[in-house]
C-alpha cells in the first residue's frame, strides 16, 4: 500500500513543476486553474518524467505510463478529464488539494495494475464502462471504495482478466457484478480484520446451490440470468451478514 509521504510528495513535486514550467501561462488568482492545469499536464503525459510512484523506474517508465494513459480515462467520471473535480471519492470541492491527492493517488493505482497486470487486466477494467459503477463515479476510484484491501482487489482483478484464470467459469458481465458487491462473495473480512478470498470452486457452488437447490459442479454459470444472478448476489451477502459476521 502506497504511503501518505508518497502521496503528497508526488502533489508537490508536479504542482512545482507546474509553476515552474508554465508559470507565464497561469493565472495565479484563480487557484483552480494551477490544479486544472496541473492534472491536464500529468494526464497527458507531460509530467511523465518526474511522476512519483513505487512501481515506476528508469528501466519501465516509458513503457508502463504510456500503457497506463491509454486507459487513463478510467479515473475520471464517465471517463472524462473535464470531471477530474468529481472523479475521486472522499473528499470534498472546496478542498483541492485532498481531490488532487486522491486522483493522483488513483491513477497510480492504474499504473500498479499496468505495471503487474499487463494491458490485459486494464482491458478487463473498462469492461465496467457503462455499468451501475461506471454510472456512480470514476471507475479506479468506486472499486477500491468496494473492496476492503488494495492488494485483494489486484490480486482479483489480474485473475479475472486472464481468460483460462481461475474465474474463467463466470462471464464478463457476471465478474462485474460481483466486483460490485465483493465482501461476502469474493472475499471475507474475520474478526480480526484479515482478508481471506473466497476459493472460486467454492464461489461457483455457492451460486449453483442458491439457484438450483443442490450442487452441480458442472453446471454452466452462464445458464443463470441476469436478475437471478443478483438475486443470488443479494442473498448470498444476507447469509454473510447474518452468519459470517454476526
Amino acid at each position: 500500500m502506497e504511503s501518505k509521504e508518497t502521496s503528497i510528495k508526488r502533489l508537490e513535486t508536479l504542482k512545482d513543476a507546474c509553476l515552474m514550467r508554465n508559470l507565464s501561462e497561469l493565472n495565479l488568482d484563480n487557484i483552480y486553474e494551477l490544479y486544472d492545469s496541473m492534472l491536464y499536464k500529468t494526464f497527458s503525459g507531460e509530467f511523465n518524467d518526474i511522476f512519483i510512484s513505487d512501481y515506476l523506474n528508469d528501466s519501465n517508465r516509458d513503457e508502463i505510463l504510456t500503457l497506463a494513459s491509454k486507459y487513463n480515462s478510467l479515473c475520471f467520471y464517465l471517463g472524462q478529464f473535464d470531471n477530474w473535480i468529481d472523479s475521486p471519492n472522499g473528499t470534498t470541492l472546496s478542498n483541492l488539494d485532498l481531490v488532487a491527492e486522491l486522483l493522483l493517488k488513483n491513477y497510480a493505482y492504474l499504473i500498479r495494475l499496468a505495471k503487474n497486470g499487463g494491458e490485459d487486466v486494464l482491458k478487463f477494467i473498462s469492461k465496467f464502462e457503462g455499468s451501475e459503477l461506471f454510472k456512480k463515479g470514476a471507475i479506479i476510484a468506486e472499486l477500491l471504495n468496494n473492496f476492503y484491501d488494495e492488494d485483494v482487489l489486484e490480486t482479483i482483478l489480474i485473475e479475472m482478466s486472464k481468460n483460462d484464470g481461475n474465474y474463467k467459469d463466470f462471464s464478463d458481465k457476471q465478474k462485474l457484478l460481483l466486483c460490485e458487491s465483493p465482501e461476502g462473495l469474493l472475499y471475507k473480512v474475520t474478526d480480526d480484520k484479515d482478508v481471506i478470498i473466497t476459493p472460486v470452486k467454492e464461489l461457483k457452488s455457492l451460486f449453483v446451490k442458491k439457484y438450483l437447490g443442490s450442487d452441480d459442479s458442472d453446471y454452466d454459470l452462464n445458464n443463470i440470468d441476469s436478475n437471478s444472478f443478483k438475486e443470488i448476489i443479494e442473498s448470498l451477502h444476507l447469509d454473510y451478514h447474518n452468519e459470517y459476521k454476526k
